[in-house]
């Protein structure tokens, strides 16, 4: 699945796990030390709760050049926005024009698409700008809606707790308990979290 940070607004694969009340967002390809910790108490109010909800979704693909012919003006895309550090980083945009061009073959036989695409930003550095993309630059957003098993679970307790699931005497004790979980969670962010369990059980 992929997340939309807060830090960025930008898209990265990530897996996710519990940590008692808390959810960790693991980035791929990141140290631990890039772990984002979301505790159960932060969240006030259904609208935050959506709005958590809605930085998930299942992972774009990238585009192939055979896939050409299946994008036109109106295609919601993801794609590496152009930026002047050079990082590659991955926005929500809109397809809004097709330049296309002779698809020709490498020496594989495999097909080579050269088209231009024009993308309307609507995250990221160039945000309301119209930019070019080649093909490499793009992936295709999944129509897939289905929300990870991890996460519907954390926003379901979230949403329980909003709604006065749980009795005030024991909402205050799990009050202290998280507050004592967050104290261990920073501590243990400068560290490889899963080496530092497997020390602690041990």
């Amino acid at each position: 699945m992929e997340f939309r940070s807060p830090e960025d607004e930008a898209w990265y694969g990530v897996e996710v796990w519990s940590l008692c009340n808390d959810l960790v967002v693991n980035f791929n390809g990141f140290s631990h030390e890039y772990d984002e910790v979301y505790p159960l108490e932060d969240f006030k109010n259904s609208e935050q709760i959506q709005e958590f909800e809605e930085r998930f979704r299942v992972c774009s693909v990238q585009m192939q050049d055979l896939e050409c012919p299946i994008v036109s003006e109106g295609t919601k895309v993801c794609a590496t926005c152009p930026s002047d550090t050079g990082e590659v980083k991955f926005y929500d945009a809109i397809m809004v024009g097709v330049e296309r061009s002779k698809h020709g073959w490498d020496e594989d036989g495999s097909e080579v698409c050269g088209c231009e695409f024009r993308l309307y930003w609507k995250q990221g550095p160039c945000v309301g700008q119209v930019t070019s993309a080649k093909i490499g630059d793009i992936c295709l957003k999944s129509e897939d809606s289905r929300v990870n098993p991890k996460v519907f679970s954390f926003l379901k307790e979230a949403r329980r707790q909003i709604h006065g699931g749980a009795s005030s005497s024991h909402q205050g004790a799990e009050t202290e308990w998280q507050k004592t979980l967050r104290r261990v969670t920073s501590a243990l962010r400068n560290y490889n979290l899963s080496s530092s369990v497997s020390e602690n059980q041990g």
